[in-house]
Formats: C-alpha cells, structure tokens, sequence
C-alpha cells in the first residue's frame, strides 16, 4: 500500500479542490469515489477518496479526506472474479463435450463397420475414411477440451514438448483458421523430454498462441 504522501504525488491532474468545497459547502453530503491513476494508457494505481464534513451544530467547519490505495484490493476483485468466469466456463464446456461424445462414438462405430464392408467402391471406402477420419479428429479436440477445462490438482510427469504443443494447438486451429492466419511449425528434432505439470504447461502453450493469435 502507499503512503498519503504517495498517493497525492500520483494524483497527477485529478484535484480535491472542487469536491472538497462542494461538501464543505454542503452542496454534497460527502463524497465516496474511486479514482483510477494512470501512466499513460497503463493504470498505475486505483486510490479511494473519502470526503466527509465536519459539522459544529448545523453548520460544516471543515473536512476529513481519507485517501486509501485499494489497487490490491481491485486486482485481487478481478482476479476472482475472473477465475470464477474460467470455472464456469470450464463446466459449460465440459458439458457440451459430453453431449458430444455419444453421438461421435456413434459416428466412429458406424465408419468403422463400413470399413469392414466388402465389394464397396474405391469412391465410397475414401469417403468412409474421410468420415473416420475427421470423426476421431473432433474425438481428440473434444478430449483436449474436457482435460484442458478441468481443475486438476498439481502433477509433475515426463512430458514429450511436441506432443503436448501439438495438443494444445488444436484448440486453438480452428480460430487461426477463420482469422486467416497460417501457421508455420517448426518442431524441435530429439527434444528431451522434461519434467513438469502437462495441464499448467498446456496452459502456458495456449496462453502464448493465443497472444501470438490475436
């Protein structure tokens, strides 16, 4: 937290002239405001001001201004408020993968049978795979999605980093796509395998992709 001292030296353009004679005069009752300091475009610190009379029978006699730094305050409402909107986005989706799941299992059972099918034209066995395909593919996404949206408790493993870049971008591709934005990859050849936590490192994957993206 800062000083007074230091607070009313970042006030910068913000004055307590106006305010402070408006409830001395009466004109308010008292003042309770939140000013956000900034540097330029960055918000250097969020300051509570607090202007209250001081009354000698009905008539004001002065003032008492309390200046307090609530940045820590503000930072930490929005970092909850924002963990909270991750967890209940997390749920969502977490259920319309499930949703999802059942008919795909359908749709990979189905493709598979066909496969077996004898006598089916060259044509028809290449649309079957095409479905085979792109139905394990949605499979694998689907996964990715319900292991990256859930809460899980600290877990350090050998980790491959191309496996885990990998499944982490195809979260991401679809977005990429639609953007109009292509993406080179160049995978590290006989990278050693490292250990760590592969949902926090998947998270720090997607948190740099998806800065790079937009």
């Amino acid at each position: 937290n800062s000083s007074v001292g230091d607070i009313l030296s970042q006030l910068g353009s913000y004055s307590l002239k106006e305010p402070f004679n408006m409830v001395l005069s009466g004109k308010n009752g008292y003042l309770n405001e939140e000013i956000k300091v900034m540097n330029g475009t960055e918000p250097l610190l969020t300051v509570s001001v607090i202007i209250s009379p001081i009354k000698m029978e009905i008539n004001n006699i002065g003032v008492v201004i309390v200046l307090r730094d609530v940045s820590n305050e503000r930072n930490l409402y929005h970092h909850l408020l924002h963990t909270e909107k991750l967890t209940a986005i997390g749920e969502m989706v977490s259920g319309i993968a499930h949703e999802i799941n059942n008919p795909l299992a359908g749709v990979i059972g189905m493709a598979q049978l066909l496969q077996l099918e004898q006598g089916l034209p060259d044509q028809a066995k290449k649309k079957i795979e095409k479905i085979y395909f792109y139905a394990e593919r949605v499979k694998r996404i689907i996964q990715n999605l319900l292991t990256f949206a859930r809460t899980h408790n600290t877990e350090k493993s050998m980790i491959n980093l191309n496996e885990s870049i990998e499944q982490t971008f195809e979260l991401i591709e679809h977005n990429m796509k639609l953007g109009n934005v292509e993406v080179i990859k160049h995978m590290g050849i006989e990278l050693p395998d490292i250990i760590a936590d592969k949902y926090q490192l998947q998270q720090v994957f997607f948190n740099i992709m998806n800065n790079a993206y937009q």
